[in-house]
């Protein structure tokens, strides 16, 4: 699947995702509408929604659930409409509105929600829209053990959770190293599988059908630091999420699965690095010299025991900032690039891998991080209507091939 936007031949999360949920292209940073010449980025031209038209249509119930806040690009663009990004109120507002509001909305951003007098708010106002959410009859929750009493029995008949006030910590440090200083309050956030699983019993028994969108967020927030074993980690978690949607449709003739990405990435696994005899560059191994990693699943739930084994993968990158590079899984994390005061400039981080060799950046020189890619991404599908995600497709038809998929007319 292409993945351009109509602005730029590079695209990012908002309209990449908007280009799924409306079949429309749009413009970087924007999501439901048609750029327009309004400086107010809440009033430029609106595209209705897959989310809004199968609610208008259909009254399907709506699912979103994310390990980013629930305000980002890729969750947002289900139902929201703005030039803008990073409009994180209005996206709030707009969500509370009947015919936009999802079901089940499950992901981070707790900070956006919580009125400006309290310490962990982000607002500039004083309301308290977990008080509001909650007027509409959701049941909100803030830690996995009240997820799973939440849908425990029968399940809520609508579930608001809010388990971080930024994003989700990644699945490595957020269930595997599970550091006090990192989580900080925050130390008991679900799995995406939990996540998943819980919308899966608050949608399943509607009867007019679901819609529901489930995003491994982090795999993109680790690779734009170059963050290899920790885009990898959430990848995995990514893929269990994918088995409990695969699950639940086993044997069943009405539920089309979509895997996809909204774009692509400059990571590239090279091979090995091995450093029981070498270090740094060196231990690189390619072709015939790349060895087979040593990772281990001694407790079997399908991700390494150790991210940092004698032979580990080796991540290469296709676009960078200058920054240093051990080939090792950094135990704390660290941007690999900061921005010079004086010159604005992208100088690496010293704090990360220091000692190690420069790799010289190939970005303009105020990027700090590695950006998107323009390759096509793959598209995996089961179930009716799987065979029309077939040959190239450009990202706008993955929007008529589900709608065809349940039977819409999408000019209804």
């Amino acid at each position: 699947m292409t993945t351009s936007g109509m602005d730029a031949l590079a695209t990012d999360s908002a309209n990449s995702m908007s280009a799924y949920m409306c079949g429309h292209k749009s413009s970087v940073n924007a999501m439901g509408v048609y750029e327009g010449s309004e400086p107010d980025p809440n009033k430029h031209p609106r595209v209705e929604t897959m989310a809004e038209l199968l609610k208008r249509v259909r009254g399907m119930k709506i699912g979103v659930v994310t390990t980013a806040e629930i305000q980002d690009a890729t969750p947002a663009a289900v139902f929201a409409h703005t030039r803008r990004r990073s409009e994180y109120q209005e996206i709030m507002d707009q969500s509370l509105r009947e015919e936009q509001q999802p079901t089940v909305y499950l992901g981070g951003g707790l900070a956006s929600l919580l009125p400006q007098s309290h310490e962990d708010s982000s607002r500039d106002d004083d309301r308290d829209l977990v008080k509001e959410f909650a007027d509409q009859g959701f049941t909100h929750v803030t830690t996995s053990a009240e997820l799973t009493r939440a849908v425990r029995g029968k399940a809520p008949e609508k579930l608001l959770g809010t388990f971080h006030t930024g994003n989700l910590n990644v699945y490595l440090d957020r269930k595997h190293v599970k550091k006090p200083e990192v989580l900080g309050k925050w130390d008991d956030q679900p799995t995406l599988t939990e996540m998943t699983e819980a919308a899966l019993k608050v949608l399943e028994d509607s009867e007019d059908g679901f819609f529901l969108m489930v995003e491994g967020a982090s795999i993109d927030k680790m690779e734009h630091p170059l963050d290899g074993p920790r885009a990898v980690y959430d990848a995995i978690e990514l893929d269990q999420a994918v088995g409990v949607a695969k699950r639940w449709a086993q044997g069943r003739d009405d539920t089309l699965v979509v895997v996809t990405a909204d774009h692509n990435h400059s990571m590239s696994i090279v091979g090995t690095h091995d450093r029981r005899d070498a270090a740094g560059r060196d231990a690189n191994g390619v072709y015939g010299d790349a060895d087979y990693p040593t990772y281990s699943d001694e407790d079997g739930d399908g991700f390494p025991d150790d991210p940092n084994p004698d032979v580990q993968l080796f991540f290469g990158w296709s676009n960078h900032p200058d920054h240093t590079d051990d080939f090792q899984h950094n135990h704390a994390f660290a941007e690999p690039a900061l921005t010079d005061e004086d010159t604005g400039k992208a100088v690496d981080n010293p704090e990360r891998d220091p000692g190690a060799e420069l790799q010289v950046g190939n970005l303009p020189g105020e990027e700090t991080n590695c950006v998107h890619t323009v390759e096509d991404v793959g598209v995996c599908t089961s179930g009716p209507g799987a065979a029309r995600f077939n040959g190239v497709l450009d990202n706008t038809e993955v929007f008529f091939a589900v709608i065809d998929a349940l039977g819409v007319d999408a000019r209804s």
